[in-house]
């Protein structure tokens, strides 16, 4: 599945793993960041049936004006 640019700055977004030592939990926690260099946009992940696909699909929504 393909992962839109950022819709705040248009940069270029990527899926990571993040390190979840912290999370007492066993879920897979994922995040779509953006890699622009003054922005900070991010989704996470901590869904169990598919955290990769809903990460991107949560990502990739967009709200029509």
């Amino acid at each position: 599945m393909q992962i839109l640019p950022c819709p705040f700055c248009g940069s270029v977004a990527v899926l990571t793993h993040v390190n979840a030592e912290d999370v007492e939990s066993a879920n897979v926690h994922m995040a779509v960041q953006c890699q622009g260099a003054d922005c900070w946009a991010t989704i996470e992940s901590y869904l169990l049936d598919d955290p990769v696909t809903d990460c991107i699909r949560a990502w990739n929504k967009r709200v029509k004006p």
